[in-house]
């Protein structure tokens, strides 16, 4: 393959990186030299190339992991709480649902009966 301006970057990083075959390599350094602006341009990315540097070595690495924790959904305590406000509601319910359906009536019927009659006292004022 042939290297040109639309294809050079390509090869531009194995180049940076001594990753060419001998062939491409050579190809590479011709283009480069009939282009001396991408050849600038090349040798300024070299600069910014980064070689780590493999005698800093951090012995402990187990104590960078973090340990998964897994935290239950609900603690004990909060279960028993949950539970009991549910056990409340739930007789609460049953309480105020009972309570409707035994529902005094007679309170509600002697005052309707009391402003019957004084309706009927006051219809039978009118008529006399």
């Amino acid at each position: 393959m042939k290297i040109n301006l639309q294809n050079y970057e390509e090869y531009a990083l194995d180049y940076l990186e001594g990753q060419l075959s001998p062939e491409v390599q050579e190809e590479m350094l011709s283009f480069l030299k009939a282009h001396p602006s991408i050849e600038e341009e090349i040798e300024a990315l070299r600069e910014l190339v980064l070689i780590p540097d493999e005698s800093i070595v951090f012995e402990n690495k187990e104590v960078l992991k973090r340990k998964a924790k897994v935290a239950p959904l609900f603690y004990q305590r909060h279960r028993w709480a949950i539970a009991a406000s549910l056990a409340g509601a739930v007789l609460f319910g049953i309480h105020w649902f009972s309570a409707e359906k035994n529902m005094t009536i007679p309170v509600a019927q002697e005052q309707y009966r009391q402003e019957d009659s004084s309706i009927k006292v006051i219809q039978e004022e009118k008529i006399k």
